[in-house]
């Protein structure tokens, strides 16, 4: 009497003689299970806001580290890893809070010109992000600055995708909302840290 497969393991497994050999085919490649949970979303954003300053003002003010907690609203601390101008490699921790939530990241600048700084973070961290803000001079003297980027979750903040794309989306218009009324209320041209000046 050959015994099924379920048999078998009982018998295997808890030591209990049924009498009978099992002739169970175990199947000749492993057999893969669905992979458990969901794959990670993109979540992309892209808004832009029209500045009342000229280019090489907004750029210089926008890229400077040392201003970012003035007008990236959840950025609650930076640290400066590599000292001097901002350059092309240029890296940065930042400590992001989100009403009870917090997360650190680091973020390296990747392109830098008159006209955009790209961002990224880090690999291993808690979430993968590109970012982009984009400089074009207008007429009037005045600066098109675009925000557009690219963010997706790791470990457990893939829970909260649906809130976060959201939150990612409102949170960098707004930023970029601010980055405005700041500009558009100093005096003009109040140096910046960013290249020195």
């Amino acid at each position: 009497m050959a015994l099924s497969c379920a048999a078998r393991d009982l018998r295997r497994n808890s030591g209990i003689d049924l009498g009978a050999t099992s002739r169970c085919r175990m199947p000749s490649r492993p057999v893969r299970r669905p992979a458990r949970g969901r794959r990670s979303t993109v979540i992309t954003y892209d808004s832009e806001v029209v500045i009342d300053r000229p280019q090489a003002e907004v750029a210089q003010f926008a890229v400077d580290p040392s201003t970012h907690r003035e007008w990236m609203g959840d950025v609650a601390d930076i640290e400066v890893l590599t000292p001097g101008a901002v350059r092309v490699d240029s890296r940065y921790r930042y400590l992001i809070k989100k009403g009870p939530m917090s997360t650190r990241l680091t973020m390296r600048v990747a392109a830098l010109d008159q006209g955009a700084v790209e961002y990224r973070t880090e690999p291993g961290g808690p979430l993968d992000w590109q970012a982009r803000l984009g400089f074009e001079p207008i007429d009037g003297g005045r600066t098109r600055v675009t925000s557009a980027g690219k963010m997706v979750l790791r470990g457990w903040r893939r829970l909260i995708e649906p809130l976060m794309a959201g939150e990612v989306r409102s949170g960098e218009a707004a930023e970029l909302t601010a980055l405005k009324r700041i500009l558009e209320s100093r005096s003009d041209a109040e140096p910046s840290q960013a290249t020195g000046g």
